[in-house]
């Protein structure tokens, strides 16, 4: 152990001794080192086992004698720069390490990882010997001799716990299940930490903290007892000032603890001593105030106030001797000063409890120690304290100094007036306005530390050390709790509540630490440790409901017993969490960056300072107002308070982060700039030399990347620029990197060019950048990370896009240079592609599952290559994406061709594949060479060969793709066909329900075996297609054009069959018409499946689904072939339907789960109609079953297959609507439950028919099944539109608006059909006065039109209005039914009396003009508006908008139907024509005449007469609808 002969040598007391230690120490660190790396190195070539780790424990065990001699001895002695702080601070990292790596071994050795557990025992060894290590450095600093061999033999006891450790954990290792090695190693690593403990404990320092702990757990016995010490002779006065003395001496003694805690232990043990005589002489005080009080109220309060100051002060005390141990712990300073303060306020209580003074006294009293608390904060301000940024402490400032200053001003006018409640609260007004000016002072000077680019702001760690802290706290504390003998019932329940809290904070903080965690180890420990906890938290429960119910010693002892696993989970996962891998990153910040903070923290200590003498004065005038010296100190004593807070808010505004690093860019940019000018005007000269670092290439290259760092870095500066001043400056330096590189690269690439155009060119482009880049930063320094600078957000965008397109222009001439040698890559990758076209893939698809991909890459190829040619004399600089876009497309379209299966059509395909590539390759060379120069007319006429080249060898993939898909494309083709088929059947079938199918007269027997036989040869078809998806796709073209033309031989026959049946026989054409829809569904899921197995194996998955198509379409067959047989047996029909409908709604329940087969977008109100249908089907059903009459049946199966084939269909297209994933699959499971229902009843009265007539208690059985289904379905429909967008379609309200927006839809599309119209052409030569009515008359209707279409339109709003309003109520449906149903009405009329104006003036333009029908049609919309007005107006406001807009919009409808009244009347063409009357000579022929001319006028008047009475009766029948709806609406 030669290391050690430094160890042993006297006192230094010459340089020359001190240089020989330094080497000394210098050789024995590197000699360390090089022992570290040898063991590290040793991992990878030795096995990662515990008996390795064991030999370095050995070694490390070896150490420890060693310096366990040198301490006996008396020959230790220090290193140079070792001090007693910097070994325990190394002493506390080293057992954090050691902790986490013994956690880690204890995770990997429960998983049975073998070579985790060798790795975390390697580190575990290597850890112990950097504390052992530590060890030495504290003996060395120590001179106890008691204290070294406390601290040597609490190293010894964690040494031997980590070697057990390790045993155990080979044991486990040896032998996985066994119980009793996993309990053993727990217990060896709960040993190790607490072994770990109490070395901790014993350091010098840590253990007078430790006594403190002890001292005020002593004093604050009885607080926990309630006794009150007796009084010696002291009066309430002199304890109340004993008490305030000592709460002031105590908040001195915190903050003095708080300063001792970053010097020295020394420091901190005298200081902790010291507290705890304080905090003791404060809790006897205050017990005996206490007691000497018969107030049974205040003594509570003073018991918890003194409470919580014990609560406090414990945590102070925690938490300065680890700051003491460790001050680089993340957020542990942070933490200090708020115990302190929380502390402060602790006091602050107790003496509002304890004492009374004059008004505004003790206000004084608690914001002087408060600013004596908050004066820490300033001291070392290297934590955030809040999450405001630096703007946000600016108009904190603000705020507070007018709230500080309106304060100021008004308290000695309060003092003067004597107004003691208003003087004491504006002294706590002015201390808020102090606390936050106190913390955004601190805050401003941390966001100036660490904006300096060369200091690191604090990280966040992966967990919150403080959370597994305060629960592991709180939960022991509540199970010590539980084993208290005297415990109430509800302390355990208060207890309880307290554990069940934070175990549960635990485990979701576990859960957020998994998924933060990379490490796969700990992502699993965390997830464990939260099952133990949680697993452990149950046990105790059940305990502690035991001992709640009854409080006995037995039952104590067993919720003592049940928190042991729990406290043992909660202390392990707290040690874990610990670890220094999960622990946040503390800022770190620079020399320079402190020195920015100086000028703030000075002026909060100045603020501080002068805060504390105005609220001395302010305390003495509150004593005694009349005080004229006191108020003349205090006025003064304000405006220095006054001048300081002005101070700091100068400081603050003069700091702003960002600026200095903003103007330093600026100059640097500026530099770069001056040097590429100054070589831009030396190649203009031609006197630039070339350059000698590096070739063209290398300077394009360094060019290029620098471009590509700046266009990454401006995204996070704009960031910044807008919300975070504290990272602009780290932003703004990082980009400053770059400017000089770019001015470099620039004037090298451009001196190695030959070509002046292109020189300047490059310098153009990079002269663009650089002042791109100017504006970028003037315009951030402007923003500043100002958030409320949103005026100058949209240049900053701007500028941001200038530089982003700046750099991809330059990027781009770099690009498209053929010495850079993009195009070169690009061919490689299409020669690359081309190499792989015939390797193997793990899985072929059939070449139509690939055809439009492979359609999709070829086009885009020869779009590519045409947009080159058209592209290279306007947009050189396109030419290289172009070329990008060929390279890729290229690679897609090999990919996709190599997954095609092999097959005949595939072959061709490849060889299409592979000889595209020669003339793409060539196509991208030719693009670079005219994009580097655009005027070379000869690489522009090669770019065009070329691309023609490229044109043809999409056109050969495209050929040999049509070739080798012919076969699918033919059954593409006949499904499609057998779509129009289905829908011509349905046509039919609805025809046929209505009884409007045309009886073609014959006998159904004549179509009867024309049926049976297209269908056995259809069945003929479906061997050939089954055969097919084997053979080739010529084979296959051929099966499924059989298929085509039998399936639409098929279906006429049907057709002419059930027009053949009698018109009775409704429901047995629909059962025939059915039968022949499922052979045409069958048979098109058959040509899909056949078309997916095509040229698969016989393994293959579409095989089975081939299969199963195949059986369904014989069975299809099979039941046409049933029901044509049995179409005139009326005894059977009902059966035969139900069988038709049972097979059917099974095959809709399997395509319900079939996700190729799309369906139309439905809405929930669609889906609620269609379980309606249901309902009405059911019900015929069992009204059916109860009869038991064939026709009924048959009527109900009919029925009953149409409505849930229509229910499954809206199912799906309504749960495209879902919101989730969950909510779909519950919609659609609700559509196969009742299709399910309803299938399990048709059944059972498929099966009872056959031997009788079905029972009626299992037919309403199975309706209540499936009313229960229905209700369900229902529900799912309400989910799918929640809030105010789902509507009720039975709702009046709805129907009302619905009706309304039709008749607006009916009238917009009158009107646009009247703007179509055109006057006739005449055929006069000469000009008719008259010929000016067409045009008149379509200007009038099409005014009609639109004022009648926007008062529909209102009238829609008016009702929605109303609802809203609530004036109509949707639940009273009787009474607003009958409003809603004459707004409908009305709404019907003004449609029908726009479309009746349309006709009539259609009409007129035609010629066939009638004065009559065009004015009565104005005439009725007229009518008819006043009607939807009167309609509206019942119930609207009369003063509302909406009233208003409807009252216009009925104006305009009135007054554009006078215009059209006016123009018909004055129109010349409907003035009455002579009518020319040709008199016979003959006596009999002309009075023959006059009596047919007198029967005319005969008929016409009694017409005329009728006409009259006719619209008096229609006129009396709305009148009396109306007033019934205004009695109703009165009633």
């Amino acid at each position: 152990h030669l290391f050690f002969f430094f160890l042993l040598v006297p006192p230094i007391s010459s340089l020359c001794s001190f240089m020989t230690v330094e080497l000394g120490k210098q050789w024995y660190q590197r000699r360390v080192r090089v022992r570290n790396a040898a063991n590290r190195a040793g991992e990878s070539f030795t096995a990662l086992n515990v008996d390795n780790a064991l030999d370095l424990l050995a070694n490390v065990k070896n150490n420890l004698k060693d310096v366990e001699r040198s301490v006996a001895e008396g020959t230790i002695q220090p290193l140079p720069r070792e001090t007693l702080e910097s070994c325990t601070a190394d002493l506390y990292g080293a057992s954090k390490q050691v902790g986490s790596s013994m956690v880690q071994l204890l995770t990997a050795a429960n998983q049975g990882n073998a070579n985790y557990t060798g790795i975390a025992a390697r580190e575990t060894a290597n850890h112990l010997g950097d504390l052992i290590s530590a060890v030495r450095g504290i003996c060395a600093c120590t001179d106890d001799r008691n204290d070294q061999n406390v601290v040597i033999d609490n190293a010894k006891d964690v040494l031997d716990e980590a070697q057990r450790m390790m045993e155990y954990s080979k044991v486990l290792l040896n032998n996985p299940e066994s119980a009793d090695a996993a309990k053993n190693l727990q217990e060896a690593n709960k040993a190790v930490s607490n072994a770990i403990h109490n070395l901790l404990n014993s350091l010098p320092g840590q253990k007078d903290v430790d006594s403190a702990i002890k001292e005020i757990a002593r004093a604050s016995v009885a607080i926990t007892d309630n006794k009150f010490p007796p009084i010696k002779g002291e009066s309430l006065a002199d304890l109340q000032a004993a008490v305030t003395e000592d709460a002031a001496k105590l908040n001195q003694v915190s903050s003095e603890l708080v300063a001792a805690s970053r010097v020295s232990p020394e420091d901190l043990a005298v200081v902790a001593n010291n507290f705890a005589n304080v905090y003791g002489s404060t809790i006897n005080h205050s017990m005996q105030l206490a007691g000497a009080t018969k107030d049974a109220e205040l003594q509570s309060e003073v018991i918890i106030q003194l409470k919580n100051c014990q609560t406090a002060s414990n945590r102070l005390l925690g938490l300065s001797k680890l700051c003491v141990a460790d001050p680089t712990t993340p957020h542990l300073k942070n933490n200090l000063t708020q115990s302190a303060r929380s502390l402060t306020d602790s006091i602050n209580n107790l003496l509002n409890a304890c004492t009374s003074s004059v008004p505004g006294q003790k206000e004084c009293d608690n914001a002087i120690r408060n600013l004596e608390t908050l004066n820490n904060s300033l001291q070392d301000p290297s934590v955030p304290v809040s999450n405001e940024n630096f703007f946000d402490c600016i108009e904190s400032v603000v705020d507070n100094q007018r709230i500080l200053e309106d304060n100021l001003k008004q308290l000695p006018t309060l003092a003067k007036a004597n107004d003691r409640k208003a003087f004491a609260s504006s002294i706590d007004e002015i201390n808020d306005a102090l606390t936050a000016l106190s913390n955004a002072a601190a805050q401003t000077a941390y966001l100036v530390g660490v904006s300096d680019p060369n200091s690191t702001a604090a990280t966040p760690g992966i967990v919150d050390p403080e959370l597994y802290t305060d629960a592991h706290r709180a939960i022991s504390a509540a199970v010590e709790k539980l084993t208290t003998p005297d415990l109430t019932q509800q302390e355990v329940l208060a207890a309880a509540t307290q554990i069940a809290q934070y175990t549960s904070k635990l485990c979701n903080a576990c859960k957020a630490a998994s998924q933060k965690c990379d490490n796969p180890v700990a992502k699993r420990h965390f997830v464990q440790c939260a099952k133990d906890v949680a697993n452990s938290t149950a046990q105790l429960v059940k305990s502690i409901k035991a001992l709640a119910t009854k409080l006995t010693p037995e039952n104590r002892e067993a919720c003592r017993e049940a928190a042991q696993p729990l406290l043992v989970s909660v202390e392990h996962l707290r040690d874990f969490a610990l670890s220094p891998e999960f622990a946040p990153v503390p800022a770190k910040i620079s020399p320079q960056g402190k020195e920015g903070q100086q000028c703030v923290i000075d002026a909060g200590n100045k603020l501080t300072g002068t805060s504390t003498k105005l609220l001395q004065f302010s305390r003495s005038l509150a004593l005694n107002p009349n005080d004229g010296t006191n108020m003349q100190l205090l006025i003064t004593q304000a405006k220095s308070v006054s001048n300081a807070v002005k101070d700091l808010l100068d400081q603050v505004k003069q700091n702003v982060p960002g600026q200095k690093p903003c103007d330093e860019a600026i100059e640097k940019l500026k530099g770069a700039q001056t040097d590429m000018e100054q070589a831009a005007i030396s190649a203009t000269a031609g006197q630039l030399k070339p350059m000698s670092a590096t070739n063209l290439q290398g300077y394009q290259t360094q060019l290029d990347s620098a471009a590509q760092e700046i266009e990454d870095l401006i995204e996070p500066l704009a960031e910044s620029a807008k919300s975070h001043p504290e990272k602009l400056g780290h932003n703004v330096a990082t980009l400053s990197l770059y400017f000089e590189p770019v001015s470099r690269a620039t004037i090298g690439a451009a001196s190695k060019l030959t070509d002046m155009g292109r020189q300047q060119d490059l310098f153009s482009q990079a002269r663009t950048l650089m002042e791109a880049m100017s504006d970028l930063l003037g315009t951030s320094k402007d923003c500043g990370g100002n958030p409320n600078a949103t005026a100058l957000h949209p240049k900053l965008d701007d500028n941001v896009d200038a530089v982003k397109e700046a750099v991809k222009d330059l990027r781009q001439t770099i690009e498209m240079s053929p010495e850079f040698g993009k195009a070169t890559t690009l061919i490689d990758n299409i020669a690359k592609s081309r190499a792989t076209l015939n390797e193997p893939v793990e899985e072929s698809v059939p070449v139509m599952s690939q055809h439009e991909a492979i359609l999709n890459n070829a086009r885009a190829i020869a779009r590519a290559g045409q947009d080159m040619v058209g592209k290279a004399s306007l947009y050189p600089d396109s030419l290289s994406d172009l070329a990008q876009v060929i390279s890729e497309q290229y690679a897609e379209l090999v990919d996709n061709v190599r997954q095609c299966a092999e097959s005949m059509g595939t072959e061709p395909l490849k060889d299409a594949t592979d000889k595209l590539a020669n003339p793409c390759a060539e196509l991208v060379k030719t693009s670079a060479a005219v994009g580097s120069n655009p005027k070379d007319t000869i690489s522009r006429r090669e770019l065009s060969e070329h691309a023609k080249g490229v044109a043809q060898g999409v056109h050969a993939i495209l050929q040999s793709l049509q070739q080798s898909s012919q076969g699918t494309q033919a059954c593409i083709d006949t499904i499609n066909s057998i779509v129009g088929i289905t829908g011509d059947l349905e046509t039919m079938q609805m025809f046929a329900r209505t009884g409007a199918l045309e009886n073609t007269g014959e006998p159904f027997a004549n179509h009867r075996e024309n049926i049976l036989g297209t269908a056995k040869k259809l069945v003929e078809n479906t061997k050939q297609l089954v055969a097919g998806a084997a053979a080739d796709q010529a084979q296959l073209k051929e099966a499924a054009l059989a298929a085509q033309e039998t399936i639409s031989s098929l279906a006429e026959a049907v057709k002419k069959g059930a027009g053949a049946l009698s018109i009775d026989d409704v429901e047995t054409q629909i059962m025939l018409l059915n039968a022949c829809m499922d052979v045409a569904k069958a048979l098109s899921n058959l040509i899909d499946s056949t078309k997916d197995a095509c040229g698969k194996s016989s393994e293959d998955p579409s095989m089975d689904r081939l299969k199963s198509s195949a059986k369904e379409m014989v069975q299809s067959v099979s039941s046409l072939l049933k029901t044509v047989k049995s179409a005139e047996d009326k005894a059977s029909r009902g059966t035969r339907a139900l069988e038709i409908a049972v097979d059917a709604v099974s095959n809709d329940i399997k395509a319900l789960d079939n996700a190729t087969l799309g369906a139309a977008a439905a809405s929930p109100e669609d889906l609620i109609r269609a379980a309606k249908e249901i309902t009405q089907a059911t019900t015929k059903a069992v009204a059916a079953g109860n009869t038991a009459k064939q026709d009924d049946i048959a009527a109900a199966g009919n029925m009953g297959r149409k409505a849930i084939t229509d229910m499954l269909s809206t199912c799906k297209g309504a749960s495209l609507n879902a919101e989730n994933e969950a909510l779909k699959l519950k919609v659609l499971q609700a559509g196969r439950s009742t299709s399910m229902a309803y299938r399990d009843m048709l059944e059972y009265m498929c099966e009872s028919l056959s031997g009788g007539q079905p029972e009626n208690n299992n037919l309403i059985e199975h309706s209540k099944k499936i009313a229960e289904s229905v209700k369900n379905l229902i529900g799912c429909a309400e989910e799918l539109k929640s809030g105010a967008d789902w509507v009720n379609p039975d709702d009046p309200n709805v129907i009302a608006e619905n009706e309304l927006l039709n008749a607006a839809a009916s009238i917009e599309a009158a009107a646009k059909k009247l703007s179509m119209l055109q006057p006739r052409k005449s055929t006069k030569k000469k000009v008719d006065d008259s010929l000016n009515f067409e045009e008149q008359i379509l200007e009038a209707a099409k005014a009609i039109a639109a004022a009648t279409s926007a008062l529909v339109r209102v009238a829609s709003a008016t009702q929605r209005e109303l609802a809203a309003q609530g004036r109509v109520n949707t639940s009273n449906v009787n009474k607003d039914s009958i409003w809603s149903e004459g707004l409908v009405g009305a709404a019907r009329m003004v449609a029908a009396a726009t479309s009746t104006l349309c006709e009539a003036a259609n009409a007129a333009v035609q010629g066939n003009a009638s004065e009559e029908k065009l004015i009565a049609s104005a005439k009725g919309v007229a009518n008819s508006t006043a009607q939807l007005l009167m309609a509206c107006m019942v119930k609207a406001d009369q003063h509302s908008e909406n009233a208003k807009r409807l009252q216009s919009a009925g104006n305009k409808v009135k007054k554009a139907a006078d215009v059209l009244v006016k123009a018909a009347q004055s129109a010349a063409v409907f003035d009455d024509q002579e009518v020319e009357v040709s008199i016979q000579s003959s006596a009999v022929y002309a009075m023959a005449a006059e009596l047919q001319a007198q029967e005319e006028i005969l008929r016409r008047e009694r017409e005329l007469e009728q006409a009259r009475k006719q619209l008096a009766k229609i006129r009396h029948a709305q009148t009396y609808s109306f007033r019934k709806l205004q009695d109703n609406q009165d009633t």
